[in-house]
């Protein structure tokens, strides 16, 4: 019995601390080499890991006991940052311009180092316009390989443009930034305004001579923009902005500067100009000089540009009919200079058209009006022809040639031959070797019978390869076959037959982890974990996964075939972020004024994506709390749940509202946008100020279930928005139940137009004055005040649609036109009766945070007795 615990405990602890033995010249962030190495694997994952962006390189030292051990030498890590100096940019901005993030391994030697932090640092700051400022900097390593880096930074003033000088002497332009900050974006415009100005009629080199800097000793009246004002409201509005954010980001130095005190700079500048080339014709009298010069299209002067321009003007003349035409040239010593004699000669008229193929030669016939040759409008003519022939279907090997004959009495004779090509229907494509449906979907997505197009065959070829990769099938192999089929002189059929060997499907196989510390190795693995096989989708899910769970600043995941063993290897770099943070967000609109969002959390709870959460949030109508815990990846990559204690109070239209109460949710992902959830509330409500019998107090318990789709193709300023919300609620104790269908989607149409519309029908029956509808205010019916429509009691069935175009004016202003339509009833017929509409305009501007917004809406329908004036709207963010 002893003997079989002892084997027991060994097995465990083989099978715990894994085949490898990990030495390293400084300690490693957690990882699971030691689980994953073995010997028969050894050389693979040593390949795997030296890919580790804190891995310099990875050797292995021997075997003890037939375990491998494996040394691994990590770069040194900085660990802490102090920046010192810094006024006017926050440590937080200047970190990543130096690449000193805490966390960055450093794969330079420190005093190379050393020397990166201050030129990066002292060329961000100049090209700022603190044309002065100094960096002193200084890294010290501990011995576990760890580097504190501390920044010492001088600024210095900020300076502004005072004058330009050109070749000694002062530049005026009224487009010159002229009081703006001395940044690079203004210099660069300078530079751009100067070689604009001197090119006009020659060629130019610009360059920046030098920056005399002083520090102004009376009032630099330049520095307010308003001087130079135009009369243009885009312009004014643009010219205060300016002046405003230059106060605002530096108010310091723009009153210093304001009041003469402050540092200002003229810019110098050489330039050089060279005579454009010139070009003259003489003999020319049927075409003009700007004529000639496009078609002799110099644009330097040497002897290989004007041989060719004399070919392209001789075989222009004869193109125009001139067949007896002459061209020879003069060019100075200089080769600045270049003079064109030209003998034109007569112009040939045209005795006849003549063609192998009577319908061009009818074609031409009846459109070509011109008495004397052209032969740049008869190839117009033929290529018309050309077109009206591929429409026909005979897409492939047309080609002509035509030959001018000479007569008597500077006549012409035309022939044209043309071989008209051949039409070609790609009749049938075959798949053999593979009933893959994601492979065969492809296949069918090319509809046949159609015209042969060689890029189609290209495409399926290309296409099916990669959707087979993207599955696991990396050793797949395509091989296209075609059969031709003759019907007639100019007419032939493809079938293409595609042969399809897929091979095996790479299985998934060893993670490597590096970079979790508090995270559990296992709350990792079912956040990334994948089935059998590989495929590219679950990779991107993993890596979604990883970033969403809060835990993560920063995740990368690679992949390695093992083509030998047909695996799919992967290798997961983490980086942990801080555990406890607290955010706080700020937002207006003129409907709850300041809205105020505070959270205090604590993420990677118990080593697992759990996050405590206390959050306040606060506005005009409303105070809500809530404590809880949220895990968005519960015990699996399929599962989330919450659990929050709330307490809201809110403010109505026609009464004020109190509950609190627990609230829990779990809920189940279905593929990469729909989540379904179950949602049990049990509270303690407080209704006051309502018109109806439902003052007082009342114990809910509800249970809802949710069906939730949440696209956007990006983050920030998304092009592509699709939201679905389906929502079922039913009371435990009462009759209530509650129905809510919400739609919310964003469509771009071309260019920078989009269209938008928002659908919301709701339905409840035994319901409390807050458990019934109202409309009206920012979120729908924009026309009418909050919650207008419906009150004062409120109603059992709703009905909403708004349609919204938003296109841009002028940069960055874009402008929205919307209508909105809908009712509140106590029947569901009644929603179409008396409906409510409004239409409305905003001006908006993208922003990170979203779109900040000013919306004016105008209701159509009148509501007795409520104010039936225009609304106005400020607005920041997306409402749906």
């Amino acid at each position: 019995m002893k003997k079989l615990v002892l084997i027991v405990i060994l097995l465990f602890i083989n099978k715990a601390f894994g085949d490898a033995i990990i030495k390293s010249n400084y300690p490693l962030a957690k990882n699971n080499f030691s689980k994953v190495i073995t010997k028969e694997n050894l050389k693979r994952m040593i390949g795997i890991i030296k890919n580790i962006n804190y891995v310099k390189d990875v050797k292995v030292l021997g075997f003890k006991e037939d375990k491998p051990i494996v040394y691994i030498e990590r770069y040194p890590i900085i660990k802490h940052v102090k920046i010192t100096g810094n006024t006017f940019y926050h440590a937080v901005d200047l970190i990543p311009i130096a690449n000193i993030r805490p966390g960055t391994p450093v794969k330079v030697s420190v005093e190379q180092k050393e020397k990166l932090i201050k030129d990066f640092l002292e060329e961000f700051y100049k090209d700022n316009g603190f044309l002065k400022a100094k960096v002193e900097d200084k890294i010290t390593e501990s011995k576990d390989g760890y580097l504190n880096v501390y920044v010492n930074i001088k600024e210095g003033d900020l300076y502004f443009i005072k004058d330009v000088f050109v070749n000694g002497k002062k530049f005026k332009n009224d487009a010159l930034p002229i009081g703006d900050i001395a940044n690079i974006k203004n210099l660069n415009k300078i530079y751009s305004i100067v070689r604009k100005h001197f090119g006009k009629n020659s060629r130019v080199f610009v360059y920046q001579e030098k920056m005399k800097t002083l520090i102004t000793k009376r009032p630099f009246k330049a520095i307010f923009g308003t001087q130079n004002i135009k009369h243009n409201i885009f312009h004014i509005v643009g010219v205060f902005i300016n002046d405003i954010s230059k106060f605002l980001n530096y108010p310091i130095p723009f009153t210093k500067a304001a009041l003469g005190e402050g540092g200002v700079v003229d810019v110098y500048y050489k330039v050089y100009q060279r005579p454009l080339n010139s070009v003259s014709f003489e003999g020319n009298k049927a075409f003009s000089n700007k004529i000639l010069k496009k078609i002799a299209n110099i644009s330097e002067i040497d002897i290989f540009t004007l041989q060719q321009a004399k070919e392209n003007i001789l075989r222009f003349y004869k193109d125009m009919g001139y067949l007896d035409a002459k061209v020879q040239y003069k060019v100075n010593k200089e080769y600045t200079k270049a003079t064109f004699y030209i003998k034109e000669g007569n112009r040939y008229s045209i005795n006849n058209i003549s063609s192998n193929c009577k319908r061009l030669e009818a074609f031409i016939k009846k459109r070509y009006k011109d008495k004397y040759l052209n032969m740049l409008a008869l190839k117009k003519l033929i290529n018309q022809y050309h077109k009206k022939l591929e429409k026909e279907g005979y897409i492939y090997g047309f080609s002509y040639k035509y030959n001018v004959e000479k007569l008597p009495n500077y006549q012409t004779n035309i022939n044209i031959s043309i071989n008209k090509g051949y039409k070609i229907i790609l009749s049938r494509i075959v798949v053999k070797g593979t009933k893959n449906k994601h492979i065969l979907d492809i296949f069918k997505s090319y509809k046949t019978p159609r015209e042969y197009n060689a890029k189609d065959i290209e495409d399926l070829y290309k296409d099916s390869i990669l959707t087979a990769k993207k599955y696991g099938y990396f050793d797949v192999k395509v091989k296209p076959v075609a059969h031709l089929k003759i019907i007639g002189k100019h007419y032939y059929k493809y079938i293409y037959t595609f042969n399809i060997n897929l091979g095996k499907r790479y299985e998934n196989g060893n993670t490597v982890i590096y970079g979790y510390n508090h995270t559990l190795e296992h709350s990792i693995q079912y956040m990334a974990a994948l089935p059998k096989y590989y495929s590219l989708e679950d990779e991107r899910r993993a890596i979604k996964n990883l970033q969403e769970s809060s835990i993560f600043d920063a995740v990368n995941l690679e992949t390695f075939l093992n083509k030998k063993q047909k695996r799919v290897d992967r290798l997961i770099e983490l980086q942990e972020g801080k555990r406890g943070f607290f955010r706080i967000k700020a937002g207006y609109n003129t409907e709850q004024r300041l809205v105020l969002d505070s959270s205090l959390m604590w993420a990677d709870l118990f080593g697992t994506p759990a996050m405590a959460i206390f959050n306040y949030n606060i506005s005009s109508l409303n105070a809500t709390y809530k404590l809880g815990i949220s895990d968005k990846f519960l015990f699996s990559k399929n599962y989330l749940g919450d659990i929050f204690y709330q307490r809201d109070f809110e403010i109505h239209n026609s009464y004020y509202f109190v509950s609190k109460g627990i609230n829990l949710d779990i809920g189940r992902r279905i593929g990469n946008y729909y989540t379904f959830s179950i949602g049990y509330s049990k509270t303690r409500d407080y209704v006051y100020n309502a018109p109806i019998q439902d003052n007082g107090y009342s114990n809910q318990e509800t249970v809802s279930f949710s069906l939730i789709r949440d696209y956007k193709n990006k983050s920030i300023n998304p092009t592509k928005i699709g939201y679905d919300n389906v929502n079922f609620t039913k009371s435990l104790q009462t009759g209530y139940n509650s129905f809510n269908i919400n739609t919310y989607y964003l469509i771009h149409i071309i260019d920078k137009i989009f269209y938008s519309f928002k659908f919301g029908f709701g339905a409840e029956n035994d319901g409390l004055i807050y458990q019934r509808f109202f409309l009206g205010g920012l979120k729908d019916m924009m026309g009418y005040n909050f919650e207008d429509i419906g009150s004062p009691e409120g109603g059992k069935y709703y009905g909403f649609l708004r349609n919204e175009i938003d296109f841009p004016i002028k940069s960055p202003f874009n402008l929205a036109l919307f209508t909105d339509t809908g009712n509140v009833s106590n029947d569901i017929s009644g929603i179409t009766k008396n409906i409510k509409q409004d239409v409305g305009v905003g001006v908006f501007v993208y922003t990170p945070v979203g779109p900040v917004r000013f919306d004016v809406a105008k209701p159509i329908t009148k509501i007795p007795n409520i104010n039936s004036s225009i609304k106005y709207y400020i607005s920041i963010g997306y409402f749906y």
